[in-house]
């Protein structure tokens, strides 16, 4: 994916691919929501992105088409999206927000300026890179910074995701820091979309099953 992201970006055709997969989310968000599974979806983007009004018709044209109610719909990005993100970028930052549209900050702690972003731009999600993540079992240091990060987001207040659960361990440690939201392999593997129904459980209002 990173190869392939990164020569969409240089040929400047970022801009279709990040159409399709965003009416295609939105779209597979509101079918599940109509099933009875209110959950939502998140899709990364780019600086180029953020700075641009056609992304922005395209969004607005996504939720309205599908039905899919903004708060649904999570863009992930990353701190050097922000620090790239032009006046235009910026502004359209703002107008996501009061869309309801909802902001992650992806691989925080892994660049420069992270206490600034968060201060500055209305992010919703904090997400803990993996690289923290991964030695949060056996580095004191990487248990210190996660557990910061934590309770950082708790106290602005925030959600904040691990990402990179790849064993137990990992699991385990994270629960013990406080944090409720947590991302990786250990915990479920990428599926087609028709099977994830199955891993959601029962839909809301449903009724149960007679004895």
């Amino acid at each position: 994916p990173g190869e392939f992201l990164d020569v969409a970006q240089e040929s400047r055709l970022i801009t279709g691919v990040s159409a399709v997969v965003l009416r295609e989310a939105c779209q597979q968000a509101a079918h599940w929501h109509r099933e009875g599974w209110p959950v939502g979806v998140s899709v990364n983007v780019s600086a180029s992105e953020i700075g641009s009004s056609l992304f922005m018709t395209t969004l607005k044209r996504a939720l309205a088409d599908t039905g899919l109610p903004p708060p649904s719909l999570c863009l992930e990005v990353t701190e050097s999206v922000l620090f790239q993100a032009s006046d235009a970028g910026q502004n359209h930052i703002q107008e996501l927000k009061e869309i309801g549209v909802k902001l992650a900050l992806d691989d925080f702690g892994t660049a420069f300026a992270s206490l600034d972003y968060v201060r500055r731009f209305p992010i919703d999600r904090i997400k803990i890179d993996h690289s923290f993540i991964a030695g949060i079992t056996n580095n004191p240091r990487d248990q210190a910074i996660a557990a910061g990060i934590i309770a950082l987001a708790d106290a602005i207040p925030v959600e904040v995701v691990a990402e990179g659960i790849e064993t137990a361990e990992h699991l385990d440690r994270i629960r013990t820091t406080g944090c409720r939201l947590a991302q990786g392999f250990y915990l479920g593997t990428p599926q087609p979309a028709e099977l994830i129904g199955s891993l959601l459980g029962k839909p809301e209002g449903s009724a149960s099953p007679s004895a």
